[in-house]
């Protein structure tokens, strides 16, 4: 894993911040596995001789996520150490829709876990098939020709995000439109980072 580099550290006066994304980083590592069987994870399961479908799939997403995750936070500690603005603020903002993906799913788990409802549990059957099974554009999507899994159209990231803010966190999206427009490319901002006027000589210094 990449580690933030000394230069970097000296320049950015939050340090608490860097540990923490560092501490992350290294608890994501100790949940990754290499396979999951699921009679092990669940022993009912010989015994009923039925898959259990959308146990199976959390499991299955949050493993996937877990990888994802490690790969933006590598990606952003290696761009935050070349001092590269622009990757650093995407791969975060990639990193906050894909914790809140996370972190929505588990929130509908213990949901149905302290309450069982029949409706609830198909909702979520449905809320998962579009998440790992959406797919956003008709155009490239992989089971055009044959006219498969057309319907499921991905749940859209701004939806789950609002769900939390409304749920459990004050202003968390407005953390996520900060985010936005530093990722976007038609933003004021812009123009500070990689420019300056010099009206006296009437020249535009790029950096």
């Amino acid at each position: 894993m990449q580690r933030f580099s000394a230069d970097f550290r000296a320049k950015y006066p939050h340090t608490q911040h860097l540990d923490g994304i560092e501490g992350a980083y290294d608890t994501l590592l100790g949940l990754r596995r290499e396979r999951i069987h699921f009679p092990t994870v669940i022993p009912e399961l010989p015994e009923t001789g039925k898959v259990p479908r959308n146990p199976i799939n959390v499991l299955v997403l949050m493993q996937t996520a877990i990888r994802r995750g490690l790969e933006l936070v590598d990606a952003m500690i290696r761009d935050a150490n070349a001092f590269a603005y622009t990757p650093v603020w995407v791969n975060s903002r990639s990193l906050f829709e894909l914790g809140s993906l996370a972190f929505d799913t588990a929130d509908k788990v213990r949901e149905l876990v302290a309450g069982w409802d029949l409706g609830g549990y198909t909702e979520f059957d449905n809320h998962l098939s579009k998440l790992m099974l959406g797919f956003k554009s008709p155009a490239w999507h992989p089971g055009r020709e044959k006219g498969e899994h057309l319907d499921l159209v991905p749940q859209n990231i701004i939806t789950i995000i609002q769900r939390i803010e409304k749920k459990h966190i004050p202003e968390y999206f407005s953390l996520y439109e900060l985010l936005s427009e530093v990722a976007h490319p038609n933003y004021m901002g812009m123009m500070e980072q990689y420019h300056k006027l010099h009206p006296e000589i009437q020249t535009a210094e790029f950096f």
